[in-house]
């Protein structure tokens, strides 16, 4: 009884497998040849040529199945090959398929090149044709011709049915396609009395950000966490003879406004935390040996605020930015100010 249930269900899995590839294949693919073709060289008295060409190609194309063939005589398909998708939707035609072609005309032979234009997938196939023997120009010639551009739709059909095949990560993927994630690094310079006792230091900062263009244009939240570690070696002033080591770890969220200008990104990032800081105090007087001496230790938690600015060059799927920001964590004896200048880089959606 389970092999019979098993094998039913296999064989409905398969047989709607087979009925959402069959939909697929029996798809009309919509194929428009662009008319006249146009002429290099001397046309001299085979101008007509550029009509009856494209006419001929027409007819050999029709009978291919799975397509609808449609000669477009009119003036918009004089459009270069970029714009002539647009002028097709302009007037309300669909093409899956858009051929155009140019003629020849040399001293001693005339021959056709050919564009096949794949819209779906934007791509572009050339075929270059044989000389033609112009007493057989519908015959002989136009066959080969067809069966060329037959072969480079069939490859183009295959890889569109691909293409529109839904997959099952799809949701999935639409929902990563909101989310990006980054990296910066730079330099962090405390200010005020704070930058008599450390030194500067490098700041490392991860981050993911969450596309919120849909709530508020050109926004995104972000979630991020920002580490730094500095001390106070070869500060001046007996005060500060002996070792003070200070480490910060500052989770925080935000909004970055990004405003995209061609292939720049300039974004601008507000966020609020709470930076986890640890004070370490070590005793110099002691006598030097491999491992210093701890003489104390002082953790605090404080509110913990940022700023900054970066300008970002949008490489496909990969943003690169530096900039520069300004932080604030709010101790109890003095707040510590900081400027940091960083570069960084993130990918998929806006960058903070």
């Amino acid at each position: 009884m389970r092999r019979l249930l098993l094998t039913a269900v296999l064989l409905l899995f398969s047989m709607q497998l087979l009925s959402a590839e069959n939909g697929q294949n029996k798809r009309m693919w919509s194929v428009v040849i662009s008319s006249p073709f146009k002429s290099e060289g001397d046309v001299s008295d085979q101008g007509y040529l550029q009509e009856v060409i494209p006419r001929a190609v027409t007819s050999y194309l029709e009978k291919h199945e799975g397509i609808n063939v449609m000669l477009d005589e009119s003036t918009a398909s004089r459009a270069s090959d970029e714009n002539l998708k647009g002028a097709l939707v302009d007037r309300g035609i669909k093409a899956d398929f858009i051929i155009t072609g140019t003629v020849l005309f040399g001293q001693d032979s005339t021959s056709v090149r050919l564009n096949i234009i794949n819209t779906l997938l934007n791509r572009k196939q050339k075929l270059d044709t044989e000389p033609l023997k112009l007493s057989a120009v519908i015959d002989a010639p136009m066959s080969s011709m067809s069966s060329s551009i037959n072969s480079v739709l069939d490859v183009f059909i295959k890889e569109n049915l691909v293409e529109l095949q839904p997959s099952p990560y799809r949701g999935f993927a639409s929902f990563l396609s909101y989310f990006s994630a980054g990296m910066d690094a730079g330099r962090i310079i405390p200010r005020g009395d704070w930058s008599n006792i450390y030194n500067n230091s490098w700041i490392v900062s991860p981050y993911i950000s969450i596309n919120s263009s849909g709530l508020i244009p050109y926004t995104s939240f972000i979630a991020g966490m920002d580490y730094f570690s500095t001390d106070s070696e070869n500060k001046d002033g007996a005060e500060y003879s002996y070792l003070n080591q200070m480490h910060s770890y500052s989770p925080w969220g935000g909004v970055a406004l990004t405003l995209p200008a061609g292939p720049f990104r300039f974004s601008l990032t507000a966020g609020a935390g709470i930076s986890m800081t640890t004070f370490r105090y070590y005793d110099d007087t002691a006598e030097d040996g491999p491992v210093r001496v701890v003489s104390g230790e002082e953790i605090s938690n404080n509110l913990y605020v940022k700023s900054s600015f970066s300008i970002g060059l949008s490489m496909g799927p990969v943003t690169l930015r530096a900039g520069a920001g300004y932080s604030i964590i709010f101790e109890q004896k003095s707040n510590m100010d900081a400027l940091t200048f960083f570069g960084g880089v993130s990918t998929n959606c806006l960058s903070p």
